[in-house]
């Protein structure tokens, strides 16, 4: 364990910090924002799905995929019932987190350098495009992560050929079906 540690403790202390500062960033005044109309709709899902127990799959009533929703979920269990909007737009923010270790390792994977993706991951924090939407309890921070870490195991895969990274690009792939219906263009772009 000591060795695994030595090994990897500049990687694990660039992430701790990366991930303190994506969490400076995306954490206070979470309800600073309004809420916008659509995201009212997939609280109220969620806050339905949570209570009753039941139409877990209420959102593709309206042609969108469950995965959003189901994140919501434990949220409205832990936090109390006045926090409604941070229980939604957590999932977002763990979404957002999740891409940026993505990020990471997929910068680590093509460049070798920690400093390349150190300066891409400091990239992903600062860009208003994600820094509004990682906030947000919208489908968009879910889809870009999913679709990272599949790209991220896709190149796994085409330099170890591991049947594990196979798996973890597959699982990935469904989990952006379930996150929006636009990951159907990535079956086809993601191989090339």
């Amino acid at each position: 364990m000591k060795k695994i540690f030595q090994k990897y403790r500049l990687e694990f202390f660039s992430l701790l910090l990366l991930s303190s500062i994506y969490l400076l960033t995306r954490l206070p005044f979470l309800t600073s924002l309004p809420m916008f109309t659509d995201e009212a709709i997939y609280i109220f899902w969620g806050k339905f799905v949570a209570t009753d127990y039941s139409h877990w799959f209420i959102s593709t009533t309206d042609g969108k995929p469950p995965l959003l929703i189901w994140m919501m979920f434990p949220f409205f269990h832990i936090l109390p019932d006045s926090w409604y909007l941070i229980a939604g737009r957590l999932p977002s923010v763990l979404a957002g987190w999740a891409s940026l270790m993505a990020i990471f390792l997929i910068a680590k994977l093509l460049f070798k350098t920690y400093r390349t993706a150190i300066i891409s991951s400091v990239l992903y924090i600062v860009i208003p495009f994600f820094l509004f939407y990682d906030r947000m309890a919208l489908f968009d921070s879910l889809l870009n992560s999913t679709l990272l870490w599949a790209t991220y195991f896709a190149l796994r895969t085409a330099q170890t050929w591991k049947l594990r990274d196979a798996l973890l690009w597959a699982l990935f792939l469904l989990m952006a079906m379930l996150s929006k219906g636009t990951a159907l263009m990535f079956f086809v772009l993601l191989p090339f």
